[in-house]
């Protein structure tokens, strides 16, 4: 791979054994993505400059000196590689000089973080380190990022000023006619619910077969969303193009730009991820049929262990997920923030009565009672059928 700008002095430099590269990498990456390219060490992103007989002189003094935060990434195949020992070396010596310094700051410039089992000699039992096994990259990312701004304020971006007060979640449902037959005992009210200021739940998932009416619950909630002047962003994976995650921030940053600037120049998970909690305003995010996402491996696994999990970080982001597969909330860390709901059939002759006659007050029940058991309450089928009748139907006079 094309090497990485070298630099004089890196913002962060990540020890590390080989054992544990591909989850420093991703880590890396999330740092590298908030800061810039050239800013982070990483071997890998070094090997042309790293080639030839005094790579462990060189990397000694990007630990020691050459770097303002040192990540050393605890595991017991750290302490016992020569490499890392050599690496190690060089970072125990900056903190005994940091011991005697006059800034502060200098003893905050080593940060260990667990990455396996096992400990590393000259990092005591009284030492924190926290363990990032069982964070995503980006909150480990996150994790160094504040360590670094201790570091160095100055790297710190400055928040965003001067913004005019955007809305706000209600804290109670204000009335709205959503147009839907049934789905007013449990699946509609959980949709207000979850669009309340108050809201447990942050992830609404609708689960159920083809025609089962979970387009039109995800299109009456961005229409009450609108109402509110939320901003919102709808991905329907029914378009292909939408099966990329570089597509996918592309279509978030089209839909919330306009209403939130900070998502217009959104490029990346990171950035998305720093825009969204800097937002400090209610969004929506509604995602449909999500089966055509689960089916993209990378796709699926950054939304369900990142972009999804943005709900336990963002007490104003709510997400609606509709599909005939959808995530299993069950195996995931957000688990507490969703609640997942399976949608059944609509028999119910009375709901379908009231929503016909909201069309044309003269269709007379036998014919409501024919189509909607002849098409086993499928509500996609009833509501095209039922519709087309009642528009042809002679309306009363």
């Amino acid at each position: 791979m094309p090497m990485r700008p070298l630099s004089e002095k890196f913002h962060v430099a990540f020890s590390f054994a080989g054992e544990q590269r591909d989850l420093v990498r991703a880590i890396a990456e999330a740092v590298e993505a908030a800061l810039g390219t050239g800013t982070v060490f990483y071997d890998e992103w070094f090997e042309p400059y790293l080639a030839g007989a005094d790579a462990d002189l060189k990397l000694q003094k990007i630990y020691g000196e050459g770097c303002a935060l040192t990540v050393v990434c605890v595991s017991e195949r750290y302490g016992s590689k020569p490499w890392t020992l050599a690496e190690h070396e060089a970072i125990r010596a900056r903190l005994m000089k940091a011991r005697a310094s006059s800034d502060p700051s200098e003893r905050d410039a080593v940060l260990p973080l667990r990455v396996g089992e096992g400990e590393v000699a000259g990092i005591l039992f009284t030492a924190i380190v926290p363990d990032v096994r069982g964070r995503s990259a980006l909150q480990a990312a996150e994790l160094i990022l504040d360590r670094l701004y201790l570091v160095r304020p100055d790297l710190k971006p400055a928040p965003a000023g001067g913004a005019p007060a955007g809305p706000a979640w209600p804290k109670e449902p204000i009335p709205f006619s959503h147009g839907l037959a049934d789905r007013t005992q449990r699946e509609w009210p959980s949709v207000l619910l979850l669009l309340t200021a108050n809201a447990i739940r942050r992830i609404l998932i609708f689960q159920g077969p083809s025609g089962f009416s979970k387009t039109a619950l995800l299109l009456a909630a961005e229409r009450y969303a609108r109402l509110l002047r939320v901003p919102k962003a709808y991905l329907d994976f029914k378009d292909s193009a939408l099966l990329t995650e570089a597509n996918v921030l592309d279509k978030l940053a089209a839909d919330l730009g306009h209403q939130l600037p900070g998502l217009a120049a959104v490029t990346n998970r990171w950035k998305l991820s720093q825009a969204l909690r800097a937002a400090r305003q209610p969004v929506l995010i509604l995602l449909d049929t999500y089966e055509r996402a689960a089916e993209t491996k990378e796709l699926r696994e950054w939304l369900e262990t990142q972009l999804l999990a943005e709900a336990e970080e963002c007490p104003h982001l709510r997400f609606l997920v509709a599909g005939q597969k959808v995530p299993d909330a069950s195996q995931t860390r957000w688990q507490a923030r969703a609640e997942t709901v399976a949608l059944d059939r609509i028999l119910d002759l009375r709901a379908w009565k009231d929503w016909v006659h909201a069309i044309n007050p003269a269709v007379e029940e036998k014919h409501i009672e024919s189509i909607v058991l002849g098409t086993e309450g499928v509500p996609a089928t009833v509501s095209t059928i039922l519709g087309n009748f009642a528009k042809a139907h002679p309306q009363s006079s």
